[in-house]
Parts: structure tokens; sequence; C-alpha cells
């Protein structure tokens, strides 16, 4: 693959208003002669700016919620975490650990209330609407969208979709 060709695909799957930036990385833990990389990162111009490094709460929360074209933030971070610890076990990133402890909390603690509550919604809706058909076709609207809705779980992203919605709703 070109080099043209990855920073195309990098830009697309950072998309979300990260602007790309080169800067010197001096190798860990001897320095070296630099070496120019490139980072992707986000401003406070953008709508996904999630506060600065030490809003760990914030950040966890919007991680926990998201996902864009290459799956879930969560397994981003995740992998980030255990490529860290591979890579430079010696090394402690206090900032990365305490944002991998939070986002683990709430998927231990919040997510399977809100996701319950997700669900349970749209299969209320689902059933309310559906009882309002004909009602020798009631079964087949029904069993039709139920299908429906399991199938909005195999693409990506659905779990964020429904947390993100709930925890909107519990703010406002």
């Amino acid at each position: 693959m070109q080099k043209s060709q990855v920073l195309d695909h990098l830009d697309y799957r950072e998309k979300n208003g990260y602007d790309r930036v080169n800067l010197e990385f001096h190798e860990y833990p001897t320095a070296t002669i630099p070496i120019q990389v490139i980072m992707y990162m986000a401003s406070q111009a953008n709508d996904s700016y999630a506060g600065d490094v030490w809003q760990v709460q914030s950040i966890a929360r919007q991680i926990f919620t998201s996902a864009g074209p290459s799956g879930p933030n969560r397994e981003y971070l995740f992998n980030l975490s255990i490529a860290m610890r591979q890579l430079f076990p010696d090394a402690v990133d206090e900032h990365l650990t305490e944002l991998v402890d939070c986002v683990q909390r709430h998927i231990e603690h919040d997510e399977p209330t809100l996701l319950e509550r997700a669900l349970s919604a749209e299969i209320t809706s689902i059933l309310n609407e559906c009882l309002g058909c004909d009602p020798t076709q009631q079964h087949v609207e029904i069993a039709q969208r139920l299908e429906a809705l399991r199938g909005c779980f195999e693409r990506p992203g659905w779990r964020e979709m429904y947390l993100q919605r709930e925890l909107q709703l519990e703010s406002s």
C-alpha cells in the first residue's frame, strides 16, 4: 500500500474533525534521532472534543458511547493499552490507565441498565405501533419489525448509538 493510500484511509477514519499534524517522536527510553510521525488531534473547535486531558470522566463517557468506521472507540482504547504494556512494560501512563478503568466501570455498571432500558423502549414502541395494524397481520408485522431490530444489532456501532441516546434522555 502506498503512503498516499494509507493517509487517505486514515484521513477517512479520523474524519470527524481531527487535524493531521506532523510531530517529532523521541524514542523511549533512550533519546535517539527524532522520528517524524503523523498524529491526528482534536481541538476545542471539533464537535467531538471531549475536554482536555484532565477531564477523564468526560473523555471516558465519550469513548464509552462512541464508534466510528473502524469500530467502537472502547476497542481502540483497550488495544492501545495492551500495546503500551507490551511495547513499554516499564512505562506507566497514568492518564491511559485512568481512562481504561473509567470506561470499564461504565461498561460494568452503566451499560447493562442503559441497554435494557433502550431495548425495552424499542420493543414497546414496536408492539404499540403494531397494535394499530390489521389484527390479522399483527403477528407478521411484529415479527418483521423485531427481525429488523435484530438486524440493527449486527451493524457496528449499534450499542454505542443506544447508549448515547439513553444518556441523552437521562440528562434531559
